[in-house]
């Protein structure tokens, strides 16, 4: 797993715990977010692309930026809770 990979997936589950002591996610949906995360590596990249292409959209980085080793994807943890549920349909079949 690349470096930039494994840094949205630190702050992917950073933000689902967040949102799960918030409410906004269930203990289930968090254990599916960690689940999916650690075993399903095709996942975890879906959901890195569908951040990165809602990020470049809302002109929170440049195209292709989250994909250097450098990317601070702990400056996007709200961003990323705010798509939380789009997350939790990209890994529904698990």
């Amino acid at each position: 797993m690349a470096e930039a990979t494994k840094s949205f997936r630190r702050t992917l589950l950073a933000a689902a715990q967040q949102a799960q002591a918030d409410g906004q996610i269930t203990r289930w949906e968090l254990f599916r977010v960690r689940t999916v995360s650690a075993l399903m590596p095709a996942k975890l990249r879906q959901a890195q692309d569908v951040v990165m292409d809602n990020a470049v959209a809302a002109g929170l980085m440049g195209d292709g930026d989250g994909d250097a080793e450098g990317f601070d994807w702990t400056a996007l943890l709200n961003f990323i809770k705010e798509l939380l549920p789009i997350i939790l349909q990209i890994i529904a079949i698990f």
